[in-house]
């Protein structure tokens, strides 16, 4: 019976999770403004809010077991909205400044880079945002290549989250940054 209830919510994740979230919608029209020739249509979307991240946690709880520090990761989470779109034209070089001027206006609205990274088929960037305290509540990923374009954006308790998990192995952390 215990093992009922994870599948039972797992057949729920669908009916809820087909929504294109604002935020991402919103990077997605940023990224066509401010880059002269970009354009993106979707394919996927899943939106999981304060209720689907509460529904899935009895299933984390479930499928991780005993892997206490990744269930204390996932308790942190609040929402995920994961985006996938198919890249329709995008430009073979992109100015500097036009990404510049993307990251200002992500900036207006309370965004904060962290990271960007320009190699020669892919630019990725990693957006935070903080609460009034300066906790990070917010972070987004982007990542555009030649196909595709993926926008990730995960709400919660992160810098406890990052906090804790660069404490249990600072070096694969590292490592998983590529350090």
């Amino acid at each position: 019976m215990r093992r009922l209830l994870p599948v039972l919510l797992l057949s729920m994740l669908p009916l809820g999770g087909c929504v294109e979230s604002s935020m991402v919608a919103r990077t997605r029209m940023e990224l066509e403004d401010g880059i002269p020739g970009a354009s993106f249509d979707r394919e996927h979307a899943i939106h999981l809010g304060r209720i689907s991240t509460a529904l899935l946690k009895p299933v984390a709880l479930w499928a991780l077991g005993d892997e206490t520090e990744e269930l204390d990761f996932v308790r942190k989470i609040r929402r995920v909205d994961v985006a996938v779109y198919e890249v329709i034209s995008f430009p073979d070089s992109i100015d500097g400044h036009d990404l510049a001027a993307v990251e200002r206006r992500l900036h207006r609205k309370g965004w904060n880079r962290a990271v960007r990274s320009r190699e020669a088929d892919e630019i990725t960037w990693v957006f935070h945002r903080e609460n009034s305290a300066g906790e990070i509540r917010d972070l987004f990923v982007v990542t555009v290549d030649g196909a595709e374009m993926v926008i990730v954006r995960v709400s919660g308790r992160l810098d406890q989250a990052l906090a804790e998990l660069i404490a249990d192995d600072p070096g694969g952390f590292g490592a998983s940054l590529g350090g």
